[in-house]
């Protein structure tokens, strides 16, 4: 027999645990063919097509996507014009009439009046590579490439690079070293845009106004609706996710470097695009530059578009990390993805208290699960200290991760330890204490800011901690863009709404039903995501999401270090069997499947871990639906386990394991 343990939940939560038995069944059917270990590796074949004029069009290897760059007169002058470009899929335009370009302090504008000089041939680019983490380990794929030669009107030559998926589109800009002897640029300006028909549906998250606490990528989705200005006047944050007719598209940024700033987007109404702007020069307490000095040669980040025929296709997509550069860890058997216990959630002093922490890793350690996070203000601790609780944490098999502030003057926020991770010798000295101690991943929070010298600190601190051995998680910071497959010691990021909102946003409550299913085709989309999920209890304010809802997030949503935020005490206080699902719990996975769903209304997921199947569904809608599995792993049968809420929904029942029968109904 096949057998699954599947653990269905009302819109809440199935869990398919496979063992080696084998049935039939027509209704349900699945081949396993467990990929090879995939090593990093590309392959690039050179057509002798060349394409020496403008207007060019360029193909997905599958020939569905098509990708035209063309000139178009500027509207200030007839004669200067501007190189625009147009996405089609299936001969249906996505993107219409979009600009390229940016302008720069002493090399003028690279856009407008630009003459093109030549197209390289087409260069088909094969890769198979691992990920440490993430909602698929083994990824492969197909792209054609084309790099479209330009000189600006001041004699400066650049390149527009094109790649084409068969999930989408993504170019970016290459400067090389000059013969004038101009050594690196300063961008004033972007003037990348895309322009979406006016009959799209959109989800998209606005960006921040700067605070003491913000940008932080933390505001709610729209849902489902085509904005102009966003509530903050700031614009909106990457990623944008829209519905164009049948088709789905999701943009944002790859492969950021330290070159450039991080980017967002600003609707502009009078030609009905969203633009690419760079951050406010108030980010992070004024520090740095909201501009981008770009030593040559040098290339920008990659603007990027997912286009996909379906919600499958969305979600599965791995074409962000498909755009960042190999892991330069050659070593990666000590990252090790899993689950911690969390005190803060519960307890927000419990960080300055030894004996609460030590609770906590005893905690974990009941629960199998292989960390504790010790949260802010862990340098003050009272009754023992950070060197104590980590050797004593060590005796019952559990890793720490500590907290730390990233300022620097780019916050003003107390809470410690701070100024020990902003400058090169700190970091250095900071990460060396924590190997020594056998910490396993630090938690960094407040990085408020886009701009250029913050993606720099980033970076700095991604490579000084695998230098040491320590895994990360970035809060309070950027969205993800693709670093946990060049650095893949970052298990996580937040820049979510998550599970903490319950402390201090009183509208969190209402809103985290209809996030929670927007969330899956939208951030976590682009990267891991550490929402913190499974809160049974209440903290400030009280939930309105059930307890099966709260046990299906994990499946729902992604991270590779995953923080289970409730108190020992909630949990313990659940049935063995609850226990029993959370010490198994997976955080990586070898596959993702799209059961069904609508952002903003219900969604249901199924990811596979070797041969184990988890499916959860929960419902953002105040309305009781009912959803047939139908179709779901045909031709097999499976024994099903079920997790079901009483009329209260607040306790978990589990249904007795049976055979799985020929139509699944799930309410």
């Amino acid at each position: 027999y096949q057998i699954i343990n599947y653990q269905i939940i009302k819109l809440s939560i199935i869990n398919y645990q496979l063992s080696n038995y084998q049935l039939s069944n027509k209704l349900f059917s699945m081949t396993y063919k467990l990929l090879p270990i995939f090593f990093a590796m590309i392959v690039c074949e050179k057509s002798s097509a060349q394409q020496n004029t403008l207007p060019a069009k360029f193909y997905s290897p599958d020939k569905n996507i098509s990708v035209k760059l063309f000139l178009v007169n500027n509207a200030q002058s007839n004669y200067d014009k501007k190189i625009c470009y147009q996405v089609s899929k299936s001969g249906e335009v996505l993107i219409d009439t979009s600009e390229t370009g940016f302008d720069t302090d002493n090399a003028s504008n690279f856009g407008i009046g630009s003459k093109f000089k030549s197209v390289s041939g087409i260069t088909t680019i094969k890769e198979k590579y691992q990920l440490v983490s993430g909602k698929a380990l083994q990824v492969a794929y197909t792209a054609n490439e084309a790099t479209i030669n330009l000189q600006n009107s001041k004699g400066f030559l650049y390149s527009i690079i094109v790649r084409i998926f068969n999930d989408g589109f993504a170019f970016r800009y290459q400067l090389p070293r000059q013969k004038n002897g101009l050594s690196s640029i300063v961008v004033n300006k972007e003037f990348t845009s895309f322009k979406l028909p006016s009959v799209s549906k959109v989800w998209v998250q606005p960006y921040d106004s700067a605070t003491q606490y913000t940008p932080g990528y933390e505001n709610f989705y729209t849902n489902g609706t085509m904005p102009a200005v966003s509530e903050t006047g700031e614009g909106w944050c990457f990623p944008l996710t829209a519905k164009v007719n049948d088709s789905w598209l999701l943009i944002s940024e790859a492969a950021l470097d330290g070159n450039y700033f991080a980017s967002h987007l600003q609707f502009n109404p009078t030609q009905n695009v969203y633009e690419i702007i760079q951050p406010d020069q108030k980010d992070a307490e004024g520090y740095g530059n909201n501009n981008a000095v770009m030593k040559l040669p040098a290339v920008t980040p990659w603007r990027c578009i997912i286009i996909a025929r379906d919600l499958q296709n969305l979600i599965a997509s791995q074409m962000i990390p498909n755009l960042n550069p190999p892991s330069i860890i050659k070593d990666v058997s000590w990252i090790k993805p899993g689950i911690a216990s969390w005190s803060w959630w519960s307890q927000p002093d419990s960080p300055k208290d030894y004996d609460s922490l030590k609770a906590f890793v005893d905690f974990s350690a009941a629960m199998q699960w292989p960390y504790s996070l010790v949260d802010a203000n862990w340098n003050i601790m009272k009754g023992g200290d950070i060197k104590q609780l980590a050797d004593y944490a060590k005796t019952r098999k559990v890793g720490l991760w500590v907290w730390y502030n990233s300022g620097g003057p780019n916050n003003t926020v107390t809470e410690q330890p701070r100024d020990a991770l902003f400058t090169a010798a700190k970091r250095k000295e900071t990460f060396a204490y924590l190997n020594k101690m056998g910490i396993k991943g630090v938690k960094i929070d407040f990085f408020q800011s886009d701009k250029q010298e913050i993606i720099q600190e980033y970076i700095a601190i991604l490579k000084e901690a695998a230098a040491n051995k320590i895994m990360v998680n970035f809060h309070g910071c950027t969205l993800p863009r693709g670093w946990s497959r060049t650095y893949p010691n970052l298990l996580s990021t937040e820049a979510v709404s998550g599970a903490e909102c319950y402390l201090f946003r009183k509208e969190y409550p209402v809103m985290a039903p209809t996030q929670n299913t927007i969330l899956p085709f939208t951030r976590n989309v682009v990267g891991p995501m550490d929402y913190t999920p499974v809160t049974f209890s209440d903290s400030k304010f009280k939930h309105l999401t059930s307890s099966v809802h709260e046990l299906a997030l994990p499946i729902i949503f992604e991270s590779g270090i995953l923080h289970l935020a409730d108190s020992k005490e909630s949990y313990l206080s659940q049935p063995v069997y609850v226990h029993d699902y959370l010490k198994k719990l997976p955080v990586t996975w070898d596959e993702i499947k799209y059961i069904s769903g609508v952002p903003g209304k219900e969604v249901v997921l199924a990811r596979r871990k070797k041969n184990n199947w988890f499916i959860a569904g929960i419902n953002g809608e105040a309305t009781e639906k009912t959803l047939e599995l139908n179709g779901f792993l045909k031709g097999r049968k499976y024994r099903i386990t079920t997790f079901l809420e009483d009329a209260d929904n607040a306790a978990v029942n589990k249904s007795s394991p049976s055979i799985i029968p020929e139509n699944v109904t799930v309410k």
